[in-house]
């Protein structure tokens, strides 16, 4: 990969869908910038293996926001359980038990909607988006989604 401009910077941390960030401002000492006029941030994610697990938030206890998210997941391949998996969810980890169960706590500073994430040797899999902390789920009230656009 070629790229025009200047480095400003890298960032090793998980969020925006990856873990080391590049940021790249705009420089051009006889080269075609490689983007737009504005600064660019490159996202790198590693290989993330194989989509084999199905995994499923069977439950959250919100203790407030700001406050603790503590999420229950359970992590199956084909109808079986998972053991020993790694699962995260809202920035909390955990593993797996015995029957495929893992029970995630994380510090929630704002309400959102969150994945969990199941991931053992090359093998991974991805739950649903679960609101968590939001007013409207918390009283149970239904979330319409609109097409329009």
């Amino acid at each position: 990969m070629r790229i025009c401009g200047e480095s400003e910077g890298l960032g090793v941390i998980h969020t925006l869908g990856g873990r080391l960030h590049w940021l790249i401002a705009p420089f051009d000492p006889g080269c075609q910038l490689t983007f737009g006029p504005t600064s660019a941030l490159l996202h790198f994610v590693r290989n993330p293996g194989r989509a084999r697990f199905e995994v499923h938030v069977l439950k959250t206890v919100v203790s407030g926001v700001p406050g603790t998210v503590q999420a229950t997941v359970r992590v199956t391949r084909g109808g079986r359980t998972v053991r020993d998996a790694q699962v995260r969810f809202a920035g909390g980890r955990s593993h797996t038990d015995g029957r495929g169960v893992a029970t995630v706590s994380a510090d929630l500073e704002r309400p959102g909607r969150f994945k969990a994430l199941a991931r053992r040797c090359r093998s991974y899999g991805l739950s649903e988006l679960v609101p968590v902390g939001m007013a409207s789920t918390a009283r149970g009230a239904h979330v319409q989604h609109s097409d329009a656009g």
